[in-house]
Formats: structure tokens, C-alpha cells, sequence
């Protein structure tokens, strides 16, 4: 099999991974994660597909390079899950979310880290808040007019954004 193929399946594993830890969803805000002793049983099963024709000492090279990638796959599909499962808990344990449940206003002090989306009546500011190296849009008034890493003080009640 020639490298590019190689990277290829590597790739759909990766994605797989991924497919595969999303669709453990139930409803919007809850999620099943996928259990620790799965992942320590795909983990372990790639690790011996990957060594288990060096160690019986195989003589053929395509049983070799074939138990290379598939187990090299399965690696991928476990990492695919791991990436999305710290995506998840990153999300869930983010302090702005957190503070979304207070009914007064905050203030949070960050940096502009996109160019203002200006519209006719107010604009659009992405913000990476330095407390919690989060990241939150901000509609402001239309003036005063701010720029790409202006440090900003933001005073007002959060909102989750609706999803179209």
C-alpha cells in the first residue's frame, strides 16, 4: 500500500473516531461518554495487531505492512475519540459557562481577536476573555468604533447564541 493510502485510511479512522463518539449523544445538553474500558480495550487491541507479526516473527511483508495499518487505524479511531471527548469536557467545564446561570450583569476584560463585523446600527466582536482563555461575541454599539487587539471591558448579561 503506498503511503498516501496509508494516510488516507488513517484519516477516515481519525473521522470515524470522531462520528463514532458523537453519535453516543442523547439530546443537546447531554452526553454518554464512551466508557474508559472500551477505549483501554481498542487502545490495547492496536497495540497487539500493530506488534503481534513482529513478535511470531511472520515471514511474509504484506501480513506485516497490513498489520501495521490496521492497527495503526484503530489508533486513530481511539484518538479521534479522545480528541472528541476533551472537545466535550472543555466545553462543559468552561467558567463562562458557568456564569451564564447568574441574572446580573458581569464584567469581563479581553482581547479582540478578529477583525469588527460592523453593521449599519452596532458590530460584532469576537473576544478571548483573559481569565478563562475563552472566546465570546460580543454585540456592541455601533460607536465607539474598536479595532483588531484593542483590549476591551466588557459590562453586560450573558446569552447563549441560538443555532440556526
Amino acid at each position: 500500500m503506498t503511503p498516501s493510502k496509508a494516510l488516507f485510511w488513517f484519516c477516515i479512522s481519525f473521522v470515524a473516531g470522531i462520528g463514532l463518539a458523537s453519535s453516543f449523544g442523547i439530546a443537546e445538553d447531554k452526553m454518554i461518554e464512551i466508557p474508559q474500558l472500551f477505549l483501554w480495550g481498542f487502545l490495547f487491541l492496536a497495540i497487539l495487531v500493530i506488534f503481534l507479526p513482529f513478535v511470531i516473527r511472520v515471514n511474509s511483508s504484506i501480513i506485516r505492512e497490513n498489520s501495521l495499518i490496521f492497527g495503526f487505524c484503530f489508533l486513530f479511531l481511539v484518538l479521534g475519540i479522545l480528541r472528541f471527548q476533551i472537545a466535550e469536557f472543555n466545553i462543559e467545564n468552561d467558567m463562562l459557562r458557568k456564569l451564564k446561570i447568574r441574572p446580573e450583569k458581569i464584567t469581563l476584560v479581553g482581547q479582540i481577536v478578529d477583525e469588527p463585523d460592523v453593521r449599519d446600527k452596532f458590530q460584532k466582536l469576537r473576544v478571548k476573555v483573559d481569565e478563562t482563555n475563552s472566546l465570546i461575541l460580543v454585540t456592541a454599539a455601533r460607536y465607539p468604533e474598536y479595532n483588531y487587539l484593542d483590549n476591551v471591558k466588557i459590562t453586560g448579561n450573558l446569552k447563549t447564541p441560538m443555532v440556526t
